[in-house]
């Protein structure tokens, strides 16, 4: 940069010499804030004295710091018209000129913007009823060219196009029952022919379940019963047990499945003891033994009811008639439900899976409303 100042006599006429004066370029088109796969420019050097001897140019992403003289590698073309092409974003065009006497000077131009890549291309699927699922294509062209089309396929066949610059396109597809595993993927295309896609597999909603895996429990599984009936003679405070007096002593208390029937009137029941007198309510009734066995053959009593034949006064005793049904059987292993996998399975089949036993692969499955 060169300041050139004069003082004296304003009618006088004095020259100055000015050396050293490097040439400069100037760039046709200097810049452009289009978005496009490629930009040209002319490249016009302001000679001065001195013969420009060497032109190179580079391409960066800055338009503030100036590559240094070794990182220009390639010539410009006779012509000077330099072509950018291939890369994205905003890239600014730097030329190292020299003169024949060695001096050397870079330029820069104002940004380019460049788009050869495609969109951000997300694809999701979305069951709506059991013969139509959701397609929703979310697109983002990350603030270059933008948007201008949406192309839907399902199993290779283009179903609907979409001109449009929005960020979001929808598409339903419709079948004509339950369908799963249809291939789909949307291809979109920004302003300047750049090309993206996604693909996702889509079904409508279908039978759902869901999957449980299983354990082995000991069940009891009663037998036909037998009624037999006892009369017993009772005090107060005394404890009874309507299985022992009927003749069923051979398994424990504790290893009785407990009945009743009814509301009970002044018998009372004891976990430990059995049944007794005054109490009011109904029996808790039922407990399972924590040792059984497939093997463990027991005896379960279910009171039906029972009658207070007399009262003695004189010593309070009260002759009851017991009534009970008295059933044997077995405890057996059988597969449960146990613990949900946190998995759901689907079919278009109604009936793929059965409820309440466990299925050929070894596992239980509890049927949902269709998803």
């Amino acid at each position: 940069k060169y300041t050139i100042k004069a003082y004296g006599d304003l009618m006088a006429n004095v020259t100055v010499e000015v050396t050293g004066i490097v040439p400069a370029v100037e760039f046709s088109p200097n810049g452009s804030t289009e978005w496009k796969k490629g930009h040209t420019t002319k490249i016009i050097v302001k000679e001065t004295g001195e013969r420009v001897t060497s032109l190179k140019y580079k391409w960066t992403t800055s338009g503030a710091n100036e590559p240094s003289e070794s990182e220009f590698t390639e010539t410009c073309p006779t012509d000077n018209v330099i072509t950018g092409k291939d890369f994205t974003g905003t890239y600014y065009l730097w030329v190292l000129l020299t003169t024949e006497t060695g001096k050397t000077n870079i330029c820069g131009s104002e940004g380019f913007n460049f788009d050869n890549e495609g969109p951000i291309v997300e694809l999701t699927s979305t069951p709506t009823t059991d013969t139509s699922f959701t397609l929703t294509a979310t697109a983002n062209d990350d603030n270059k060219s933008g948007i201008a089309k949406y192309e839907f396929y399902v199993d290779g066949e283009k179903v609907d196009t979409q001109n449009i610059n929005e960020g979001v396109a929808t598409y339903i597809w419709n079948e004509n029952g339950m369908t799963k595993d249809k291939e789909c993927y949307v291809i979109v295309t920004d302003k300047t022919g750049n090309l993206s896609n996604a693909t996702v597999i889509s079904r409508t909603k279908l039978y759902a379940w869901e999957k449980w895996s299983n354990k082995i429990e000991s069940v009891f599984s009663l037998g036909t019963p037998t009624r037999k009936t006892k009369t017993v003679y009772v005090e107060e405070g005394d404890y009874v047990s309507a299985y022992s007096n009927i003749g069923v002593t051979q398994v424990p208390k504790d290893k009785l499945y407990i009945y009743g029937s009814g509301r009970i009137v002044n018998i009372y029941h004891s976990p430990s003891k059995g049944v007794g007198m005054y109490y009011q309510g109904e029996y808790p009734l039922f407990y399972t033994p924590s040792d059984a066995s497939i093997s463990n053959l027991t005896v379960a009593s279910r009171l039906v009811d029972y009658e207070i034949l007399e009262t003695y006064a004189s010593t309070g005793r009260k002759r009851i008639k017991w009534t009970c049904d008295v059933y044997t059987g077995a405890y057996k292993n059988e597969d449960r439900m146990n613990k949900f996998l946190d998995e759901i399975v689907y079919s278009e089949n109604p009936n793929a899976y059965k409820e309440g036993s466990k299925n050929s692969d070894g596992f239980w499955y509890k049927k949902l409303e269709n998803q």
